[in-house]
C-alpha cells in the first residue's frame, strides 16, 4: 500500500477494516487487529498481512539445536569405541585366560590335556635339512626340528588337529611357530586332520630353527583360543 489508511481506533465506533499490516506516517507499518491497533510495528516493507506476530510458530527446536546434535553424535561414537575396546579386551582376555601353565612332570611320553584333545609328545628330533623326496622337497632356512605326536580326541565331537597353533620355545625363550610347508610335504595327513571322539592321530609337525637351535619345551593347543599346556623337551 502506498497511502496511509486511517481507520477509527478510538474503540467506541464500528470499523470493519481487516486485520493486517498497514503504512504508517513515518514509512514503517502496524499491526491493525481489526479493532484496535497492536503494540506490533515492522519497518517498510509488506510483511505477511495475514499473520499476526504473536501468532507465528516457533521454530521447531531440532533447527534451534543443529549445532549442538552433531556434537552429541561424535561423543556418543567415541563412547561406544571406548567401550567396545574395553569390553573385547576384556573378552580376549577371558577367552584366552591364564598363559599355559606346566603340569608337574609333563615330559616325552606323557598324557596332557588341553580342551578335548589328549596329546603324548613321542619325541623331538633335530637337525633336518630337508623333507620330502623328487619336486616336493622342502629344504629348510635353518633346519628341521621333527615334533612326533600322538593326539586323541576325549571330547563328543569330531574335532580338527590344528598344526599351526602349536609352538616350540628354545632355551633363550624364543617361540617358533610350525612350518606348514614342510609338515604338508612330510605328513600331509596329518596337517588340520580331523579326529572323531574317542580315535587318535598320530603324525609329525616340523619346525624351521637356526641351526644349533636347543629346543627347551613345546606349547600344545587343542583350538586357537585355549589355554594350552606345556611339554618339557629333555637337554
Amino acid at each position: 500500500m502506498s497511502s496511509v489508511l486511517v481507520v477509527d481506533d478510538r474503540g467506541d465506533g464500528v470499523n470493519n477494516t481487516p486485520a493486517g499490516w498497514y503504512p504508517q506516517a513515518d514509512g514503517s507499518q502496524r499491526y491493525w487487529d481489526g479493532a484496535r491497533w497492536t503494540e506490533h510495528v515492522a519497518p517498510a516493507g509488506p510483511p505477511n498481512p495475514t499473520t499476526h506476530p504473536a501468532n507465528r510458530p516457533a521454530k521447531p527446536w531440532y533447527k534451534s539445536m543443529w549445532f549442538v546434535l552433531p556434537a552429541i553424535f561424535v561423543v556418543l561414537l567415541a563412547v561406544v569405541v571406548v567401550l567396545g575396546i574395553v569390553i573385547g579386551g576384556a573378552a580376549k582376555r577371558a577367552v584366552t585366560g591364564p598363559a599355559a601353565a606346566e603340569p608337574a612332570g609333563a615330559t616325552i611320553g606323557t598324557p596332557v590335556t588341553d580342551g578335548e584333545f589328549e596329546f603324548v609328545v613321542n619325541g623331538m628330533r633335530c637337525g633336518i635339512d630337508s623333507v620330502g623326496e623328487g619336486y616336493a622337497v622342502q629344504e629348510a632356512q635353518g633346519e628341521f626340528c621333527e615334533l612326533s605326536l600322538t593326539v586323541k580326541n576325549t571330547g563328543n565331537k569330531p574335532q580338527t588337529l590344528l598344526t599351526n597353533k602349536q609352538s616350540a620355545y628354545d632355551t633363550q625363550g624364543r617361540e617358533f611357530s610350525p612350518s606348514t610347508e614342510a609338515t604338508m610335504t612330510a605328513d600331509g595327513d596329518f596337517f588340520r586332520e580331523e579326529i572323531n571322539p574317542g580315535n587318535s592321530a598320530e603324525g609329525a609337525i616340523y619346525f624351521d630353527v637356526p641351526k644349533g637351535t636347543q629346543l627347551a619345551k613345546v606349547e600344545l593347543h587343542d583350538s586357537f583360543f585355549s589355554a594350552g599346556v606345556v611339554v618339557t623337551l629333555p637337554n
